[in-house]
């Protein structure tokens, strides 16, 4: 899967996908996924286990040859653990990629822009590149209802590190040897991006704000898609139609850049 002809491979892309979501999946292949392929970067999926669905998942992943999954419940409190199996997999398996970046599957990536920012971020391979949607007083929500409820008894301080949203981070090669490196000396936490945060902060890597990653809190809307032509990722994909009409976009953009 992390096979290239050049002995570098710029860019690999991990997607957090639920093992069921199996449209969401052929969404992405077919539009951005497709736009990352025709350039010689790598997208994979990261999944957990799921009875019900072994048998089509075992018979995409012999089609494809794109999943990644161990063996895990899904669920979203279990986030955690894909997060841990992408850093395993690409300290064991794919040390000649670059940059990775790990995305949930209801995000949009602007395969251009995105690389377009690592060539701008100006992070050597001896530094850290730890990058997205900034988070810099994040506290622990104390509601009972909600899916982000974290205990006293399980986090008792007044405040998380900060940390990227979970949604899209940016990292470098450097910056996941790093994570890997520290993983056994940080518990289990339920939310994959806050535990990157703990593994940050024991690395004293300073997270760099990414302001073209897009998490609204309310439903995208049709006629917001188009904004993806001008940013990096946009959080709210779920049905087939926002993923070709963001294709269509940012495919127009690709075609009058590459026919200059």
């Amino acid at each position: 899967m992390c096979k290239t002809s050049s002995k570098v491979l710029l860019l690999l892309v991990l997607v957090k996908s639920k093992a069921g979501n199996f449209r969401k999946r052929r969404y992405i292949r077919d539009t951005w996924g497709k736009d990352a392929r025709k350039r010689g970067y790598k997208v994979a999926f990261l999944l957990g286990y799921s009875k019900l669905d072994k048998v089509f998942v075992d018979y995409e992943n012999e089609f494809y040859g794109d999943v990644i999954q161990q063996d895990f419940r899904e669920s979203y409190h279990n986030n955690t653990h894909k997060i841990k199996m992408a850093f395993d997999w690409v300290v064991n398996y794919c040390k000649r990629a670059q940059y990775i970046i790990i995305v949930d599957d209801d995000m949009y990536l602007n395969i251009q822009n995105a690389v377009g920012y690592i060539s701008q971020a100006g992070v050597g391979e001896d530094r850290y590149l730890y990058s997205g949607y900034f988070l810099q007083e994040p506290l622990p929500d104390r509601y009972v209802k909600s899916k982000h409820y974290i205990s006293e008894e399980q986090y008792p301080f007044d405040c998380y590190p900060p940390y990227i949203a979970g949604a899209c981070i940016f990292l470098n090669q450097h910056a996941v040897q790093g994570f890997y490196g520290v993983l056994p000396y940080i518990p289990y936490f339920p939310f994959d991006d806050v535990f990157i945060g703990f593994l940050a902060q024991i690395l004293r890597i300073k997270p760099l704000s990414n302001n073209l990653i897009k998490l609204e809190g309310t439903p995208l809307h049709i006629d917001e898609i188009n904004e993806i032509k001008c940013i990096i990722s946009q959080h709210g994909y779920n049905v087939d139609s926002m993923f070709y009409i963001a294709y269509n976009s940012t495919h127009s953009q690709f075609s009058a850049v590459e026919n200059s």
